[in-house]
């Protein structure tokens, strides 16, 4: 078993699925609903700028997961801890035999 935590909020995987804990209760997913995964950059640029070309502000980025019904199950973020975020969707990846779907959204952008 593999745990991530994160202030509130622990990650635990296993054979059977991932289990999330918080102070709100605890959820468990099991690997076999798990149906996509979709890695997503989100790029933010100024909304306002004199310039013809407008400068990238920063750049986010995280990974998630999506049930049979096409709702998120499990999400990955750049707020993770970066060797604790692969290792987590490494096992994900391993137990799941998805494929990253890659979008790219601008937001602020002219």
């Amino acid at each position: 078993m593999q745990a991530l935590d994160k202030a509130t909020k622990r990650i635990e995987v296993d054979s059977t699925g991932v289990r999330e804990c918080s102070a709100l209760g605890w959820k468990i997913t099991p690997w076999h609903t798990f149906r996509s995964a979709v890695q997503e950059t989100t790029y933010y640029y100024p909304r306002e700028s004199n310039r013809s070309s407008p400068m990238l502000d920063h750049v986010r980025w995280r990974v998630y997961f999506t049930d049979d019904q096409d709702l998120p199950v499990l999400i990955i973020g750049d707020d993770l801890n970066p060797k604790q975020g692969k290792a987590l969707l490494d096992y994900v990846l391993s137990r799941t035999n998805l494929q990253l779907e890659k979008r790219e959204i601008n937001v602020g952008a002219h």
